[in-house]
C-alpha cells in the first residue's frame, strides 16, 4: 500500500502545530444534514401515509415504476464526480470556481441525452401512455436530485457551508408536500403528481445555480482539458454509481415483468420504509467524506480511527431501526399504507437486516473513494448487481409460488438480503487499510438471522402483544451500547 499523497493547498498537517478537530467539523456538518434528513423523513411519511389510500394500489404501483424505471437511467448522469468532488475540494476550496463551469453544463448536457434515450426505449416496450408520461416527469425529478446530490450540495458541504444547505433541502420538501396535497385536492391524475415531484426539484436547482452565480463560483469558463481529467479520474467511481443506482432499482423493474403493478406495490412499500430509514446516507456520506480525506491526506492512523468510530456508530444507531422493522412489519404497514398493502410485511422483514448493511457498505465505499482508484471496488460491485439479478429470477417466482400475494416481493428483498451480505464480506477483503472488523460482521448477521425467521414464522410473532414487542425494540439500544462497552473494555484488557 502506497503512502497518502503529499498535502495539498489550504491543508493542515498534524506537524503544523494547528492539527484540525475532524471529528467535530464531521459532527458539525452531520448534524446540520441530519436535521434536514429528518425533515425529509417526516414529509416523506406524510406522503407516503396519504398516497396509498388517495391515489390507489395500481395507481401507486405506475409511480413507483417511473420513479424507478427512471432512476435505473439516470444513475449514469453524475459520471463518478462526486469522487473527484470530496477528493479536490475539501483539500482546496478555491476548486469550487474552477469545477462547477465545467461539470454543470456537461452535466445537463448529458442528462437531456438520457432523457430522450430514455423516453424512447420506454416507447419501444409499447408502454401505456398514463407510464410514459410519468416516466418523462421522474426522469426530470431524477435528473435534478441527481444533479444537487451529487454535484452542487456536494460542492458546497465540501467548504464547510452545509447550513444552507440543509435548509435549501427543507424548502424544496416543503414545495413538493403543498403541491402534492394540492393536486390531491383537486383530484389530478397520477401523471400531475409526478410533475409535481419534477417541478420541486427543478426549483431547488434553480435556487442552486442562482446561488452559485450570486457568489461568482460560475464566472470561469468551461474547461475541457479538466472535463477529460475528471472524468478520466472517475470512470471507475462512475461505473460504481451506476451499478449501485441500478442494483437499488432494479427489484421493482424485474417484479414488474414478473409479477405485476400489485407485487410491485408490495416491494416498494417496503423499499420506501427501508429508504425512509436510509435518509442518513447522503447525510454520512456528505459529513463524513471531507473529514476522511482531510484525515487521509494527515495521517494514516487519524484516518483508520475516524473510519473505526464510524462503524461502531453506525452498527450501534441501525440495529433499532433493523429490529423495528423486524418486530412491527404488520403494524408498520397497516398503520402507513393502510390493510391493503398488509401482505408486504414478508418483505418489510427481509429488508431489514439491508439497513446495518448498507450502512456499513456505504461508508466503506466512502473510504475507497478517497484512497483507492476504485477498480476492485468495480469488480465487486458488478458481482453483487449480477447475483441480485440472478436471485430474483429465482426467488421471486419461487416465492410467489410458496406464499402467494406478496410473496413475489418477499423473493426479491431476500435477493437483496443476499447481495449486500456479499458486499460486506467482499469489500472487507479489498480494503486497503487493515481495519479489524469482525466484530462488526458478526452483529449484523446476528441481526440478519432473526429478520428471515421473522419473515417464514410471523404468525407465532402476530401472537405476541404490541406492547412487548415495542419494549423489546426499546431496550436494544441500551443493548447495543452495553455490548460496545464491553468490546471496549476487553480490547484494552487485551
Amino acid at each position: 500500500m502506497s503512502e497518502p499523497p503529499p498535502t495539498a493547498v489550504g491543508v493542515q498537517t498534524p506537524n503544523s502545530g494547528h492539527e484540525v478537530d475532524l471529528g467535530t467539523q464531521a459532527i458539525k456538518t452531520m448534524s446540520h444534514l441530519g436535521l434536514a434528513a429528518l425533515f425529509s423523513m417526516a414529509m416523506g411519511l406524510v406522503i407516503r401515509l396519504i398516497l396509498p389510500r388517495a391515489i390507489g394500489r395500481d395507481a401507486l404501483g405506475v409511480l413507483y415504476f417511473a420513479e424507478s424505471f427512471s432512476a435505473m437511467f439516470f444513475t449514469v448522469l453524475p459520471l463518478g464526480v462526486t469522487a473527484y468532488i470530496v477528493r479536490e475540494i475539501p483539500l482546496n476550496h478555491g476548486k469550487i470556481s474552477r469545477i462547477l463551469p465545467t461539470l454543470l453544463p456537461a452535466t445537463a448536457l448529458w442528462g437531456v441525452c438520457i432523457w430522450l434515450i430514455m423516453l424512447v426505449a420506454l416507447w419501444f416496450t409499447g408502454a401505456e401512455l398514463d407510464a410514459l408520461y410519468c416516466c418523462a416527469a421522474m426522469g426530470v425529478f431524477n435528473g435534478c436530485a441527481s444533479l444537487q446530490r451529487a454535484i452542487l450540495r456536494r460542492s458546497y458541504v465540501a467548504i464547510g457551508d452545509s447550513a444552507q444547505m440543509a435548509r435549501q433541502e427543507m424548502a424544496v420538501r416543503i414545495a413538493l408536500i403543498f403541491m402534492i396535497f394540492g393536486c390531491l385536492w383537486l383530484r389530478t391524475s397520477v401523471v400531475v403528481l409526478a410533475t409535481a415531484y419534477a417541478t420541486s426539484e427543478l426549483l431547488g436547482v434553480s435556487f442552486l445555480v442562482w446561488r452559485s452565480k450570486r457568489l461568482g463560483y460560475l464566472s470561469g469558463r468551461f474547461d475541457i482539458v479538466l472535463l477529460r481529467q475528471i472524468v478520466t479520474q472517475s470512470l471507475p467511481f462512475f461505473a460504481v454509481g451506476a451499478m449501485v443506482e441500478i442494483y437499488g432499482n432494479v427489484n421493482t423493474t424485474m417484479l414488474n415483468f414478473i409479477a405485476g403493478n400489485s407485487e410491485v406495490a408490495y416491494f416498494g412499500a417496503a423499499d420506501r420504509l427501508k429508504g425512509m430509514a436510509l435518509l442518513l446516507v447522503p447525510v454520512m456520506q456528505a459529513g463524513l467524506q471531507p473529514a476522511l480525506s482531510k484525515a487521509w491526506h494527515q495521517s494514516k492512523e487519524q484516518f483508520t480511527r475516524l473510519v473505526k468510530h464510524a462503524v461502531r456508530l453506525l452498527v450501534v444507531l441501525s440495529m433499532p431501526l433493523t429490529l423495528g422493522l423486524m418486530i412491527l412489519p404488520d403494524m408498520i404497514a397497516d398503520t402507513i399504507f393502510g390493510s391493503e398493502y398488509r401482505a408486504s410485511y414478508r418483505a418489510i422483514c427481509y429488508l431489514a437486516p439491508v439497513l446495518s448493511l448498507t450502512y456499513l457498505n456505504v461508508l466503506l465505499g466512502s473510504c475507497l473513494n478517497i484512497i483507492s482508484d476504485g477498480r476492485k471496488f468495480v469488480v465487486v460491485t458488478g458481482f453483487s448487481l449480477l447475483l441480485n439479478i440472478g436471485l430474483n429470477l429465482q426467488l421471486a417466482p419461487f416465492c410467489m409460488k410458496l406464499w402467494g400475494e406478496g410473496g413475489a416481493a418477499a423473493g426479491s428483498a431476500l435477493a437483496t438480503v443476499v447481495a449486500e451480505l456479499f458486499v460486506v464480506v467482499a469489500i472487507q477483503h479489498i480494503f486497503p487499510v487493515a481495519i479489524d472488523f469482525s466484530r462488526v460482521a458478526k452483529m449484523i448477521l446476528a441481526s440478519a438471522a432473526p429478520c428471515l425467521l421473522a419473515g417464514i414464522y410471523f404468525d407465532v410473532i402476530q401472537q405476541i402483544a404490541v406492547g412487548w414487542r415495542i419494549v423489546v425494540v426499546g431496550i436494544t439500544p441500551v443493548y447495543g451500547i452495553i455490548v460496545s462497552k464491553l468490546a471496549d473494555i476487553k480490547a484494552h484488557s487485551d
